[in-house]
């Protein structure tokens, strides 16, 4: 294997809060939770190619006893790739890959001024927030009273022993709430 044809990252573990990992995380495509795990197992650096998919070493915080075949200055190269000393050289002299850890804030598609809400899907679309919010009362209104019926509908069945009908209303009951 060429390190030329891997697209290298170095993960500096130790740069990051577990937050910040998470995000590092989802950005690499990675199982979540593993480099928080990496890290608190004792992982201070981790190179792999994450368009590959390949691990191809790590450094641990402290020598934790791993001293193979695969151990160069501290830099733990993984089984089956096959490094020469001026490749290992150039990954020890890798700078760390900076990760913007920042969660991309949810931009909102809705425009709201006062108390009218633009939608910039449609721009003739636009919304009396007071009167939503009664609409919505009024509706939440009506769903408890439906509901309460059907609650009633369904007891009776059940005194009636007409499962299917109960079933069908516990279904609906369900969705409404």
């Amino acid at each position: 294997m060429n390190i030329k044809d891997l697209n290298i990252k170095l993960i500096d573990l130790r740069m990051y809060n577990d937050q910040q990992l998470s995000v590092v995380t989802e950005k690499l495509n990675l199982v979540d939770g593993c480099l928080q795990k990496l890290k608190k197992d004792g992982f201070a650096k981790l190179w792999l190619d994450d368009v590959n998919g390949i691990d191809v070493g790590y450094m641990l915080k402290s020598d934790m006893g791993v001293n193979n075949a695969f151990t160069y200055k501290g830099l733990v190269i993984n089984d089956g790739i096959i490094l020469s000393k001026k490749e290992k050289d150039s990954l020890l002299k890798m700078k760390p890959t900076v990760f913007d850890t920042k969660k991309p804030k949810n931009r909102s598609d809705v425009k709201v001024t006062d108390k009218v809400v633009e939608s910039k899907e449609s721009k003739d679309e636009t919304f009396d927030v007071d009167s939503l919010i009664k609409e919505k009362q009024l509706l939440d209104s009506k769903i408890s009273k439906l509901l309460k019926q059907m609650e009633s509908e369904l007891i009776l069945c059940l005194e009636n022993e007409d499962y299917e009908k109960a079933a069908i209303l516990r279904d609906k009951i369900n969705k409404l709430k």
